[in-house]
């Protein structure tokens, strides 16, 4: 028996129907149509010790109207009404209970509504899992009204605050739901703090905006900023957005999807031209190019002493790579060539001297910082196309096509994995004990690295594409398709702000210290102070 105190139940309740009931990117509606999102509660409702949770906080809530039966249309309410039976019972209440066929039964007794005789008058409270339409409620009512009970009350798990909220008001019937979808992060809310952030300047044109890959992350330091541009030129710009220099790659209608990396007053970049450019952050004057594969996607990534650059391939023939590079002067140390190309950017497990990447095969692939050798390789059921990322004890964590996040240890061996859209193109982001990740369901999830259970969920109002950023006082920035940029919580997912573009985000965010840099296909490089 749960002997939880209630304000330990409603935790573990709304944990409960994050990680269990909320369903991203799978679900099919009544007109043949594919749910971005959904709420299954019969999983969570027929899963201990949560079917006792439900109905110890529903009596606790009820008991005050000194109901005389509760009931409701089957199979929703059928778990609920037991639950809450039990939990009178322990509570030494009298109280009956009714379920609602949705056909009248054509044998034995012929009821439509079964259980003890709902006598007129009766003091009578409708159960149910979520409140939507109210098109529920409403039937169920109109097969009681012969009956002629009194109606309490409304009880559910789930509130949608959608028609049927409006009808129960408009009603003056009372309506004790366990949560709101908006409690849960489920469905969008007003930031709670409008001044949090602020746009200082945009820049342009970067941007055609006319692809759907993700585009360049801008890199942020004290004093500038650097990022591609899909119009086939990198630029730097200081942090009050003046440009100070550029540089064309050789093919520029090619343009520039991968990333910046910058250290030591370096700046190392790879093109759709097939080259990777090293240049001075200073000046952007040339240190030297390579041509290593026909086009690059990927972004490169640099170990701590940097001496080596590892960065993805692509080729003609559908084949692509991964190769490491002399940092300092462009050589080629090795060269791993995959089944098919390689968008993802590496990492680095520095514990187990291995580079993690992604492959449009489906593949994530471990293999031997200095020698190119494969490891192992996890095999996923859609494109690995965002960069994994890794943990300091080397548990790997990325996203797939096929809509999920997983968690592979330093053996390549799986600890968790969860269903986070119909696909999801992000690299996940590492927070204290926790995983950020989002996909095509604009939901964005914190993930209990250990457990793989989720820890909240908030909601922006267009599919996420690319990565998002933490600031050092726990804020969350992220884009999202819908245009708009937004900040929350990093404990809890609230929504703090947001604010909207002239086009869709599909690019990870470049942060250092409150400033906030990020590129919209409305064609503008956006500067947002983090206040």
């Amino acid at each position: 028996m749960c002997t939880l105190p209630l304000h330990e139940m409603r935790r573990e309740l709304r944990c409960g129907l994050l990680d269990i009931c909320l369903k991203l990117g799978v679900g099919i509606s009544k007109s043949g149509a594919r749910y971005t999102w959904m709420m299954d509660t019969r999983e969570l409702v027929l899963t201990q010790p949560y079917l006792q949770i439900v109905g110890k906080m529903l009596w606790e809530r009820l008991k005050k109207y000194s109901p005389e039966i509760v009931g409701g249309m089957t199979l929703a309410a059928d778990p609920i009404v037991a639950a809450i039976l039990c939990e009178a019972h322990r509570d030494n209440c009298e109280l009956k209970g009714f379920l609602i066929r949705k056909h009248r039964k054509t044998d034995g007794l012929r009821k439509q509504i079964e259980g003890p005789r709902i006598s007129s008058g009766a003091r009578l409270i409708l159960i149910d899992d979520i409140l939507n339409s109210g098109k529920t409620q409403r039937e169920a009512l109109r097969l009681l009204a012969p009956l002629n009970p009194t109606i309490l009350a409304v009880a559910t798990i789930l509130n949608a605050e959608k028609m049927g909220d409006r009808w129960l008001r408009e009603k003056k019937l009372p309506l004790e739901s366990l949560f709101s979808l908006r409690e849960l992060g489920i469905v969008s809310s007003s930031p709670s703090s409008p001044n949090a952030a602020r746009i200082i300047w945009k820049w342009g044109p970067l941007n055609e905006g006319a692809h759907s890959a993700p585009h360049s992350r801008p890199f942020v330091t004290r004093d500038r900023i650097v990022v591609g541009s899909d119009r086939g030129f990198v630029v730097c710009l200081r942090t009050d957005g003046r440009e100070l220099w550029r540089f064309s790659t050789r093919t520029c209608r090619q343009g520039v999807h991968s990333s910046p990396m910058v250290r030591n007053d370096r700046v190392w970049i790879g093109a759709y031209d097939g080259f990777v450019y090293c240049r001075s952050l200073a000046d952007g004057k040339r240190i030297w190019e390579r041509r290593v594969g026909q086009w690059i996607g990927s972004s490169p990534a640099l170990d701590s002493a940097a001496r080596y650059l590892y960065i993805g391939t692509e080729f003609a023939s559908g084949q692509g790579g991964l190769i490491a590079l002399n940092a300092e002067t462009g050589a080629l140390l090795w060269e791993r060539k995959f089944p098919n190309f390689v968008h993802s950017a590496p990492s680095i497990d520095v514990k187990h001297g291995a580079v993690l990447v992604g492959c449009n095969d489906g593949n994530c692939y471990s293999v031997d910082a200095l020698s190119g050798q494969i490891r192992w390789q996890f095999h996923t059921n859609g494109e690995v196309k965002a960069g994994p990322v890794v943990d300091d004890v080397g548990t790997c964590y990325f996203c797939s096509f096929d809509g999920s996040i997983y968690a592979v240890n330093a053996s390549g061996k799986q600890l968790w994995s969860k269903r986070i859209g119909r696909r999801a193109h992000f690299r996940p982001l590492l927070s204290d004990s926790f995983v950020i990740a989002a996909g095509s369901s604009g939901r964005i999830l914190s993930i209990d690295r250990a457990t793989g259970k989720t820890a909240w969920c908030a909601t922006t109002g267009g599919g996420i594409v690319g990565g998002a950023a933490v600031s050092d006082d726990g804020k969350i920035i992220v884009g999202s398709t819908d245009g708009s940029v937004y900040l929350f919580d990093e404990s809890q997912g609230e929504h703090i702000w947001s604010t909207r573009t002239g086009g869709p985000i599909t690019a990870e965010p470049g942060l250092f210290g409150r400033l906030a840099v990020l590129p919209s296909r409305d064609g503008f490089l956006y500067c947002i102070e983090i206040r």
